[in-house]
Protein backbone atom coordinates (compact mmCIF):
# COMPACT_ATOMS: atom_id res chain seq x y z
CA UNK A 1 0.00 0.00 0.00
CA UNK A 2 1.03 3.97 -0.47
CA UNK A 3 1.20 5.52 2.36
CA UNK A 4 1.67 9.46 3.40
CA UNK A 5 3.37 10.43 6.95
CA UNK A 6 3.04 13.62 7.75
CA UNK A 7 4.30 16.29 11.02
CA UNK A 8 1.90 19.05 11.23
CA UNK A 9 2.80 22.75 11.28
CA UNK A 10 3.32 23.34 15.25
CA UNK A 11 1.09 26.90 15.98
CA UNK A 12 2.85 27.78 18.73
CA UNK A 13 1.25 31.04 20.51
CA UNK A 14 5.12 31.67 21.70
CA UNK A 15 8.21 31.59 20.36
CA UNK A 16 8.93 28.63 19.74
CA UNK A 17 12.54 27.92 17.40
CA UNK A 18 13.49 24.57 17.84
CA UNK A 19 12.83 21.99 14.94
CA UNK A 20 13.93 18.48 15.20
CA UNK A 21 13.55 15.86 13.06
CA UNK A 22 10.71 14.00 13.62
CA UNK A 23 11.64 10.54 14.44
CA UNK A 24 8.21 9.52 15.20
CA UNK A 25 7.42 9.55 11.60
CA UNK A 26 10.75 7.95 10.44
CA UNK A 27 10.27 5.24 12.88
CA UNK A 28 6.94 4.23 11.43
CA UNK A 29 8.27 4.56 7.83
CA UNK A 30 11.02 2.02 8.37
CA UNK A 31 8.91 -0.31 9.63
CA UNK A 32 6.28 0.42 6.99
CA UNK A 33 9.18 -0.09 4.37
CA UNK A 34 10.23 -3.08 5.78
CA UNK A 35 6.50 -4.67 4.68
CA UNK A 36 7.08 -4.07 1.79
CA UNK A 37 4.96 -0.39 1.54
CA UNK A 38 5.18 2.31 -0.20
CA UNK A 39 6.32 6.08 2.07
CA UNK A 40 6.48 9.16 1.62
CA UNK A 41 7.25 11.54 4.67
CA UNK A 42 6.20 15.44 4.83
CA UNK A 43 7.06 17.93 6.89
CA UNK A 44 5.56 21.28 7.65
CA UNK A 45 8.10 22.69 10.38
CA UNK A 46 11.27 21.86 8.34
CA UNK A 47 9.60 22.94 4.92
CA UNK A 48 7.06 25.49 6.17
CA UNK A 49 4.23 25.20 3.64
CA UNK A 50 0.24 25.77 3.84
CA UNK A 51 -1.98 22.73 4.30
CA UNK A 52 -3.51 22.86 1.36
CA UNK A 53 0.00 22.50 -0.47
CA UNK A 54 1.32 19.62 1.97
CA UNK A 55 -2.67 18.15 0.97
CA UNK A 56 -2.15 18.78 -3.07
CA UNK A 57 1.43 17.02 -2.68
CA UNK A 58 0.04 14.32 -0.75
CA UNK A 59 -2.48 13.90 -3.85
CA UNK A 60 0.13 13.63 -6.40
CA UNK A 61 1.20 10.35 -4.44
CA UNK A 62 -1.97 8.83 -4.67
CA UNK A 63 -1.72 7.59 -1.27
CA UNK A 64 -4.06 5.25 0.18
CA UNK A 65 -3.45 5.94 3.94
CA UNK A 66 -2.56 9.05 5.28
CA UNK A 67 -0.99 9.06 9.31
CA UNK A 68 -0.35 12.32 11.21
CA UNK A 69 1.96 12.74 13.97
CA UNK A 70 0.66 14.70 17.14
CA UNK A 71 2.69 15.66 19.73
CA UNK A 72 1.56 18.42 21.60
CA UNK A 73 -2.03 20.63 21.35
CA UNK A 74 -0.04 23.14 19.37
CA UNK A 75 -0.28 20.58 16.65
CA UNK A 76 -3.83 20.39 16.45
CA UNK A 77 -5.19 23.22 14.39
CA UNK A 78 -2.79 22.39 11.43
CA UNK A 79 -3.52 18.69 11.42
CA UNK A 80 -7.42 19.43 11.14
CA UNK A 81 -7.09 21.89 8.60
CA UNK A 82 -4.94 19.41 6.50
CA UNK A 83 -7.32 16.28 7.11
CA UNK A 84 -9.83 18.19 6.30
CA UNK A 85 -7.73 19.05 2.89
CA UNK A 86 -6.75 15.29 2.62
CA UNK A 87 -10.81 14.43 2.29
CA UNK A 88 -11.35 17.38 -0.37
CA UNK A 89 -8.91 15.90 -2.64
CA UNK A 90 -9.20 12.45 -2.00
CA UNK A 91 -12.55 11.88 -0.86
CA UNK A 92 -13.66 8.74 1.32
CA UNK A 93 -11.21 6.11 -0.13
CA UNK A 94 -8.46 7.75 1.96
CA UNK A 95 -7.38 6.14 5.24
CA UNK A 96 -7.02 8.64 7.58
CA UNK A 97 -4.46 7.84 10.80
CA UNK A 98 -3.50 9.88 13.68
CA UNK A 99 -0.73 8.63 16.22
CA UNK A 100 1.47 10.18 18.28
CA UNK A 101 2.12 11.16 22.01
CA UNK A 102 -1.02 13.60 22.12
CA UNK A 103 -2.89 10.08 21.10
CA UNK A 104 -1.57 8.08 23.47
CA UNK A 105 -2.74 10.20 26.16
CA UNK A 106 -5.51 12.47 25.38
CA UNK A 107 -7.67 10.28 22.99
CA UNK A 108 -11.11 11.55 23.70
CA UNK A 109 -10.66 14.96 22.65
CA UNK A 110 -10.03 14.38 19.41
CA UNK A 111 -13.76 12.89 18.88
CA UNK A 112 -15.01 16.36 18.24
CA UNK A 113 -11.33 18.50 17.04
CA UNK A 114 -10.73 15.85 14.29
CA UNK A 115 -13.58 14.92 12.50
CA UNK A 116 -11.68 13.90 9.61
CA UNK A 117 -9.54 11.40 11.52
CA UNK A 118 -10.76 7.73 11.40
CA UNK A 119 -8.41 6.09 13.26
CA UNK A 120 -6.55 6.68 15.99
CA UNK A 121 -3.01 4.41 17.50
CA UNK A 122 -2.40 4.86 20.78
CA UNK A 123 1.63 4.25 22.54
CA UNK A 124 4.16 2.09 19.78
CA UNK A 125 2.99 2.78 16.54
CA UNK A 126 4.83 0.24 14.09
CA UNK A 127 3.25 -3.29 14.84
CA UNK A 128 -0.31 -1.83 15.39
CA UNK A 129 -0.24 0.45 11.95
CA UNK A 130 1.52 -2.46 10.07
CA UNK A 131 -1.69 -4.57 11.20
CA UNK A 132 -4.26 -1.77 10.37
CA UNK A 133 -2.97 -1.56 6.94
CA UNK A 134 -3.35 -5.35 6.27
CA UNK A 135 -7.17 -5.51 7.59
CA UNK A 136 -7.80 -2.26 5.22
CA UNK A 137 -6.25 -3.96 2.24
CA UNK A 138 -7.47 -7.39 3.11
CA UNK A 139 -11.10 -6.65 4.82
CA UNK A 140 -10.17 -7.33 7.62
CA UNK A 141 -11.50 -6.64 11.38
CA UNK A 142 -10.63 -3.73 13.39
CA UNK A 143 -10.89 -5.49 16.07
CA UNK A 144 -7.79 -7.64 16.00
CA UNK A 145 -5.92 -4.08 15.80
CA UNK A 146 -3.97 -3.53 19.18
CA UNK A 147 -3.83 -0.31 20.15
CA UNK A 148 -6.13 1.00 18.00
CA UNK A 149 -9.65 3.23 18.12
CA UNK A 150 -11.62 3.85 15.24
CA UNK A 151 -14.91 5.81 14.23
CA UNK A 152 -18.06 3.30 13.40
CA UNK A 153 -20.56 5.88 12.48
CA UNK A 154 -20.92 8.19 15.41
CA UNK A 155 -19.21 6.07 17.98
CA UNK A 156 -15.66 5.77 18.76
CA UNK A 157 -14.60 2.40 19.75
CA UNK A 158 -11.42 2.25 22.09
CA UNK A 159 -8.44 -0.52 21.58
CA UNK A 160 -9.56 -4.04 23.74
CA UNK A 161 -5.66 -4.69 23.66
CA UNK A 162 -2.49 -3.27 23.92
CA UNK A 163 0.76 -4.04 22.16
CA UNK A 164 4.15 -2.85 22.64
CA UNK A 165 7.34 -3.26 21.31
CA UNK A 166 9.20 -5.51 24.22
CA UNK A 167 12.58 -5.87 22.06
CA UNK A 168 12.90 -3.21 20.56
CA UNK A 169 16.16 -4.36 18.12
CA UNK A 170 13.17 -6.11 16.40
CA UNK A 171 12.43 -2.59 15.12
CA UNK A 172 13.88 -1.65 11.71
CA UNK A 173 15.73 1.52 11.96
CA UNK A 174 14.29 4.74 11.38
CA UNK A 175 13.96 5.55 7.60
CA UNK A 176 16.50 8.62 7.34
CA UNK A 177 14.91 10.56 5.00
CA UNK A 178 15.07 14.03 6.37
CA UNK A 179 18.10 13.28 7.92
CA UNK A 180 20.49 15.21 5.28
CA UNK A 181 18.38 18.45 5.78
CA UNK A 182 18.09 18.04 9.33
CA UNK A 183 22.32 17.67 9.47
CA UNK A 184 23.18 20.13 7.50
CA UNK A 185 20.96 22.79 8.97
CA UNK A 186 21.03 22.14 12.55
CA UNK A 187 23.99 18.97 12.70
CA UNK A 188 22.14 16.93 15.07
CA UNK A 189 20.19 13.85 14.33
CA UNK A 190 17.63 12.84 17.05
CA UNK A 191 18.39 8.70 18.53
CA UNK A 192 16.05 6.68 20.28
CA UNK A 193 17.71 3.95 23.00
CA UNK A 194 14.40 3.41 24.88
CA UNK A 195 11.08 3.74 25.45
CA UNK A 196 9.10 4.58 28.89
CA UNK A 197 10.05 5.25 31.90
CA UNK A 198 10.83 3.57 35.42
CA UNK A 199 9.51 6.30 37.38
CA UNK A 200 5.64 6.66 38.23
CA UNK A 201 6.01 10.46 38.55
CA UNK A 202 1.43 11.08 39.35
CA UNK A 203 1.95 14.41 37.35
CA UNK A 204 3.79 12.67 33.93
CA UNK A 205 1.55 11.26 31.31
CA UNK A 206 4.16 8.91 30.37
CA UNK A 207 3.41 6.08 33.05
CA UNK A 208 -0.41 5.86 31.16
CA UNK A 209 1.38 3.44 29.27
CA UNK A 210 -0.68 0.44 30.14
CA UNK A 211 1.05 -2.30 32.15
CA UNK A 212 -1.00 -5.07 30.77
CA UNK A 213 0.84 -4.45 27.13
CA UNK A 214 4.29 -5.16 29.06
CA UNK A 215 7.36 -3.52 30.25
CA UNK A 216 7.15 0.63 30.74
CA UNK A 217 10.11 0.62 30.45
CA UNK A 218 12.53 -0.82 27.14
CA UNK A 219 15.52 -0.54 25.96
CA UNK A 220 17.64 -1.18 22.90
CA UNK A 221 20.75 -3.24 23.84
CA UNK A 222 24.10 -0.68 23.37
CA UNK A 223 25.49 -2.44 20.81
CA UNK A 224 22.40 -1.98 18.21
CA UNK A 225 22.50 1.94 19.60
CA UNK A 226 26.25 2.18 18.43
CA UNK A 227 25.91 0.48 15.28
CA UNK A 228 23.35 3.26 14.47
CA UNK A 229 25.57 5.96 15.71
CA UNK A 230 28.26 4.56 13.61
CA UNK A 231 25.75 4.35 10.24
CA UNK A 232 24.38 8.38 11.04
CA UNK A 233 28.02 9.01 11.18
CA UNK A 234 29.42 7.87 8.33
CA UNK A 235 26.11 8.34 6.21
CA UNK A 236 25.54 12.23 7.00
CA UNK A 237 28.90 13.09 8.98
CA UNK A 238 27.13 13.79 12.09
CA UNK A 239 29.01 13.76 15.42
CA UNK A 240 26.11 15.54 17.72
CA UNK A 241 23.28 13.78 18.78
CA UNK A 242 19.92 14.35 20.67
CA UNK A 243 18.49 10.74 22.71
CA UNK A 244 14.90 11.50 22.96
CA UNK A 245 14.36 8.86 25.46
CA UNK A 246 12.64 9.99 28.65
CA UNK A 247 14.45 7.76 31.07
CA UNK A 248 17.80 7.53 28.94
CA UNK A 249 19.47 4.43 31.34
CA UNK A 250 16.42 2.79 32.92
CA UNK A 251 16.11 1.00 35.92
CA UNK A 252 18.71 2.18 38.79
CA UNK A 253 20.28 -1.31 39.39
CA UNK A 254 21.56 -1.93 35.63
CA UNK A 255 22.25 2.17 35.10
CA UNK A 256 25.74 1.39 35.87
CA UNK A 257 26.21 -1.81 33.83
CA UNK A 258 23.96 0.16 30.42
CA UNK A 259 26.27 3.25 30.54
CA UNK A 260 29.51 1.28 29.98
CA UNK A 261 28.29 -1.31 27.65
CA UNK A 262 27.32 1.74 25.58
CA UNK A 263 30.36 3.74 26.21
CA UNK A 264 32.32 -0.14 25.26
CA UNK A 265 30.17 0.06 22.33
CA UNK A 266 30.75 3.53 20.78
CA UNK A 267 34.64 3.02 21.09
CA UNK A 268 34.40 -0.17 19.47
CA UNK A 269 32.41 1.41 16.27
CA UNK A 270 35.19 4.16 17.02
CA UNK A 271 33.07 7.09 17.32
CA UNK A 272 34.30 10.14 18.64
CA UNK A 273 30.67 12.03 19.32
CA UNK A 274 28.95 13.98 21.30
CA UNK A 275 25.22 13.75 22.57
CA UNK A 276 22.79 15.14 25.36
CA UNK A 277 20.40 12.61 27.55
CA UNK A 278 17.15 12.92 29.98
CA UNK A 279 18.59 11.09 32.87
CA UNK A 280 17.32 10.55 36.24
CA UNK A 281 18.76 11.52 39.19
CA UNK A 282 18.84 8.13 41.12
CA UNK A 283 20.27 6.56 38.21
CA UNK A 284 23.54 8.11 38.43
CA UNK A 285 26.70 7.64 40.68
CA UNK A 286 30.52 8.06 40.27
CA UNK A 287 31.27 4.83 37.77
CA UNK A 288 28.01 5.64 35.73
CA UNK A 289 28.99 9.38 35.07
CA UNK A 290 32.49 8.33 34.28
CA UNK A 291 31.21 6.10 31.83
CA UNK A 292 28.28 8.31 30.46
CA UNK A 293 31.27 10.76 30.03
CA UNK A 294 33.89 8.49 28.00
CA UNK A 295 30.51 7.40 25.93
CA UNK A 296 30.49 11.12 24.98
CA UNK A 297 27.71 12.87 27.21
CA UNK A 298 28.14 16.28 26.26
CA UNK A 299 24.63 18.00 27.75
CA UNK A 300 21.98 16.09 30.67
CA UNK A 301 18.77 17.33 31.46
CA UNK A 302 18.13 16.27 35.13
CA UNK A 303 14.92 15.75 36.92
CA UNK A 304 15.23 17.04 40.42
CA UNK A 305 12.00 18.87 40.42
CA UNK A 306 11.81 20.20 44.00
CA UNK A 307 13.50 19.41 47.34
CA UNK A 308 9.91 19.08 49.65
CA UNK A 309 9.87 15.75 50.87
CA UNK A 310 6.22 16.15 51.41
CA UNK A 311 5.73 17.65 47.93
CA UNK A 312 7.94 14.81 46.17
CA UNK A 313 6.16 12.02 48.17
CA UNK A 314 2.96 13.08 46.66
CA UNK A 315 4.17 13.35 43.10
CA UNK A 316 5.44 9.66 43.83
CA UNK A 317 8.87 10.91 43.78
CA UNK A 318 11.88 9.86 45.82
CA UNK A 319 13.60 12.75 48.54
CA UNK A 320 16.16 14.71 46.90
CA UNK A 321 19.39 13.59 48.94
CA UNK A 322 23.16 15.01 48.64
CA UNK A 323 24.10 12.21 46.38
CA UNK A 324 21.68 13.71 44.10
CA UNK A 325 23.44 17.19 44.15
CA UNK A 326 26.95 15.63 43.98
CA UNK A 327 25.83 14.38 40.58
CA UNK A 328 25.56 17.42 39.69
CA UNK A 329 28.66 18.25 40.67
CA UNK A 330 29.99 15.23 39.13
CA UNK A 331 28.35 16.04 36.13
CA UNK A 332 30.28 19.03 35.80
CA UNK A 333 33.83 17.90 36.78
CA UNK A 334 33.45 15.81 33.46
CA UNK A 335 32.31 19.39 31.78
CA UNK A 336 28.58 18.22 30.93
CA UNK A 337 26.61 20.95 30.73
CA UNK A 338 23.11 20.63 32.83
CA UNK A 339 19.59 21.53 32.59
CA UNK A 340 17.49 20.89 36.03
CA UNK A 341 13.87 19.85 36.03
CA UNK A 342 12.24 21.97 38.01
CA UNK A 343 8.85 22.86 39.27
CA UNK A 344 9.40 25.78 41.79
CA UNK A 345 5.68 26.75 41.43
CA UNK A 346 2.89 24.19 42.67
CA UNK A 347 -0.54 24.40 44.83
CA UNK A 348 1.59 23.84 47.54
CA UNK A 349 4.44 26.24 47.14
CA UNK A 350 5.30 28.57 50.21
CA UNK A 351 7.46 31.32 50.16
CA UNK A 352 10.15 29.91 52.46
CA UNK A 353 10.40 26.73 50.58
CA UNK A 354 10.71 28.51 47.01
CA UNK A 355 13.42 30.57 48.56
CA UNK A 356 15.37 27.54 49.94
CA UNK A 357 14.75 25.92 46.61
CA UNK A 358 16.22 28.57 44.83
CA UNK A 359 19.42 28.94 46.94
CA UNK A 360 20.00 25.29 45.88
CA UNK A 361 20.13 26.21 42.38
CA UNK A 362 21.73 29.33 42.03
CA UNK A 363 24.91 27.51 44.30
CA UNK A 364 24.61 25.31 41.84
CA UNK A 365 24.35 27.63 38.78
CA UNK A 366 20.65 25.99 37.67
CA UNK A 367 18.84 28.84 38.19
CA UNK A 368 17.83 30.31 34.90
CA UNK A 369 14.97 31.67 33.49
CA UNK A 370 13.11 28.30 32.53
CA UNK A 371 13.64 26.60 36.43
CA UNK A 372 12.59 30.34 37.84
CA UNK A 373 9.40 30.16 36.06
CA UNK A 374 8.93 26.14 35.90
CA UNK A 375 5.05 25.54 37.37
CA UNK A 376 3.15 22.62 37.51
CA UNK A 377 0.67 21.67 34.87
CA UNK A 378 -1.01 18.39 34.51
CA UNK A 379 -1.13 16.42 31.56
CA UNK A 380 -4.27 14.15 30.38
CA UNK A 381 -3.12 10.92 31.28
CA UNK A 382 -1.58 11.75 34.40
CA UNK A 383 -2.66 10.66 38.10
CA UNK A 384 -3.21 13.90 39.27
CA UNK A 385 -5.06 14.82 36.11
CA UNK A 386 -7.51 12.22 36.95
CA UNK A 387 -7.61 13.35 40.31
CA UNK A 388 -8.36 16.72 40.12
CA UNK A 389 -11.06 16.14 37.21
CA UNK A 390 -12.81 13.35 39.23
CA UNK A 391 -13.20 16.32 42.25
CA UNK A 392 -14.33 18.51 40.09
CA UNK A 393 -11.43 20.75 40.77
CA UNK A 394 -11.29 21.09 36.08
CA UNK A 395 -13.53 23.30 34.99
CA UNK A 396 -16.17 21.71 32.12
CA UNK A 397 -14.74 22.25 28.49
CA UNK A 398 -10.99 22.68 29.80
CA UNK A 399 -9.11 21.06 27.17
CA UNK A 400 -5.28 19.67 27.34
CA UNK A 401 -2.81 20.49 30.31
CA UNK A 402 -4.59 21.97 33.54
CA UNK A 403 -2.91 24.47 35.53
CA UNK A 404 -3.88 23.97 38.67
CA UNK A 405 -3.85 27.09 41.42
CA UNK A 406 -1.91 28.02 43.70
CA UNK A 407 -3.33 27.89 47.21
CA UNK A 408 -0.83 30.91 48.67
CA UNK A 409 -1.97 33.83 47.10
CA UNK A 410 1.67 35.49 47.90
CA UNK A 411 2.91 32.60 46.14
CA UNK A 412 0.64 33.20 43.31
CA UNK A 413 1.28 37.23 43.06
CA UNK A 414 5.13 35.88 42.46
CA UNK A 415 4.54 33.99 40.26
CA UNK A 416 2.50 36.68 38.16
CA UNK A 417 4.68 39.28 38.93
CA UNK A 418 8.28 37.50 37.91
CA UNK A 419 6.44 35.59 34.82
CA UNK A 420 5.22 39.27 33.53
CA UNK A 421 8.14 40.46 34.32
CA UNK A 422 10.84 38.01 32.63
CA UNK A 423 8.42 38.01 29.65
CA UNK A 424 10.89 39.65 27.26
CA UNK A 425 13.92 38.14 27.96
CA UNK A 426 11.76 34.22 27.24
CA UNK A 427 12.25 34.31 23.45
CA UNK A 428 15.64 34.88 23.26
CA UNK A 429 16.81 32.88 26.44
CA UNK A 430 15.02 30.03 24.89
CA UNK A 431 16.97 30.78 21.57
CA UNK A 432 20.05 30.53 23.14
CA UNK A 433 18.95 27.03 25.13
CA UNK A 434 17.92 25.47 22.16
CA UNK A 435 21.23 26.01 20.35
CA UNK A 436 23.33 25.02 23.44
CA UNK A 437 23.15 21.70 23.55
CA UNK A 438 23.95 20.81 19.77
CA UNK A 439 26.88 23.21 20.39
CA UNK A 440 28.49 21.32 23.39
CA UNK A 441 27.92 17.94 21.72
CA UNK A 442 29.68 18.77 18.73
CA UNK A 443 32.46 20.92 20.84
CA UNK A 444 32.52 17.29 22.75
CA UNK A 445 33.16 15.73 19.71
CA UNK A 446 35.99 18.26 18.52
CA UNK A 447 34.67 20.04 16.12
CA UNK A 448 35.35 23.89 16.37
CA UNK A 449 32.09 25.58 17.44
CA UNK A 450 33.95 27.48 20.29
CA UNK A 451 33.02 30.59 18.83
CA UNK A 452 29.72 30.16 18.30
CA UNK A 453 29.37 27.93 21.66
CA UNK A 454 31.04 30.92 23.59
CA UNK A 455 28.72 33.47 22.79
CA UNK A 456 25.69 31.27 23.36
CA UNK A 457 26.91 30.25 26.91
CA UNK A 458 27.98 34.79 27.19
CA UNK A 459 24.59 35.41 26.48
CA UNK A 460 22.66 32.82 28.67
CA UNK A 461 25.09 34.29 31.37
CA UNK A 462 24.03 37.67 30.74
CA UNK A 463 19.90 36.68 31.01
CA UNK A 464 20.58 34.37 34.01
CA UNK A 465 22.07 36.74 36.41
CA UNK A 466 19.00 39.18 35.40
CA UNK A 467 16.58 36.18 36.06
CA UNK A 468 18.67 35.79 39.78
CA UNK A 469 18.51 39.55 40.63
CA UNK A 470 14.69 39.39 39.79
CA UNK A 471 13.85 36.66 41.31
CA UNK A 472 15.60 37.46 44.54
CA UNK A 473 13.73 41.01 44.78
CA UNK A 474 10.68 39.85 44.29
CA UNK A 475 10.74 36.96 46.59
CA UNK A 476 11.73 39.50 48.97
CA UNK A 477 8.77 41.80 47.77
CA UNK A 478 6.34 38.96 48.46
CA UNK A 479 7.88 38.40 52.63
CA UNK A 480 7.70 41.81 53.02
CA UNK A 481 3.90 42.28 51.39
CA UNK A 482 4.98 44.89 49.35
CA UNK A 483 2.45 45.17 45.47
CA UNK A 484 3.76 46.19 42.35
CA UNK A 485 4.80 49.36 42.91
CA UNK A 486 5.83 52.25 39.57
CA UNK A 487 8.78 50.72 39.63
CA UNK A 488 7.44 47.46 37.73
CA UNK A 489 6.98 49.25 34.03
CA UNK A 490 10.81 50.13 34.49
CA UNK A 491 12.26 46.97 35.28
CA UNK A 492 10.17 45.41 32.34
CA UNK A 493 11.27 48.43 30.02
CA UNK A 494 15.03 46.76 31.33
CA UNK A 495 14.14 43.15 30.65
CA UNK A 496 13.02 44.02 27.21
CA UNK A 497 16.60 46.30 26.65
CA UNK A 498 18.16 42.80 27.96
CA UNK A 499 16.92 40.86 25.67
CA UNK A 500 17.14 43.01 22.87
CA UNK A 501 20.86 43.52 23.31
CA UNK A 502 21.55 39.77 24.11
CA UNK A 503 18.83 39.20 20.55
CA UNK A 504 21.94 41.32 19.08
CA UNK A 505 24.92 39.42 19.89
CA UNK A 506 23.55 36.27 19.11
CA UNK A 507 22.17 37.87 15.46
CA UNK A 508 26.03 39.41 14.97
CA UNK A 509 27.39 35.62 15.83
CA UNK A 510 24.87 33.80 12.90
CA UNK A 511 22.92 32.11 15.49
CA UNK A 512 19.69 33.61 14.28
CA UNK A 513 18.12 32.30 10.90
CA UNK A 514 15.78 35.29 11.05
CA UNK A 515 16.56 38.00 13.07
CA UNK A 516 12.92 40.00 12.62
CA UNK A 517 10.82 37.27 13.82
CA UNK A 518 13.16 37.08 17.17
CA UNK A 519 13.35 40.72 17.70
CA UNK A 520 9.07 40.95 17.22
CA UNK A 521 8.88 38.18 19.44
CA UNK A 522 10.75 39.74 22.34
CA UNK A 523 8.51 42.89 21.32
CA UNK A 524 5.52 41.13 21.61
CA UNK A 525 5.97 38.43 24.67
CA UNK A 526 7.00 41.90 26.57
CA UNK A 527 4.24 42.96 26.36
CA UNK A 528 2.66 44.07 30.11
Amino acid sequence: MRIALVRPLLRSPTYDPEIQEPLGIESLAGALRAGGHEVVLRDAMLYPRSEREIARDIAKFDPDAVGVSLMGDADIESAAVLLDRVRELAGGRVATVVGGSLVSTDLERFESELPNATFFIRFDGERPLLKLLEAIEHGGSFDSVPSLAWRDGGQLIRPSTYELVDELDANPWPARDLAPDVARRFGVLNVQGSRGCTGRCSYCCVPAVPRSAGATWRGRSPHDIARELGQLHHRYGVVAFNFVDDDFLGPARTAEDRARSLADAISEESLCIGFGAQLRPYTLNLRTIEALARAGLAYAFVGIENDEPDTLKAWRRPPVSEDVWQSIDLLRQRQVDIEAGIILFHPEARLHGVRRLVGALVERELLNYRTATSRLHLLPGSHLYDVYKTRGDIPDGVKGPFTPPIRDARVESLFVRLSRLLAPLRPCWVHAACRLPGLVSQFRAGRDVSRELGIVRRVLRDLDQWVRDALEALITDAEKGVADGDEAMCDLEASRQRSLSACDRLVRGGLVSDPQQLRDAIAVEGVA
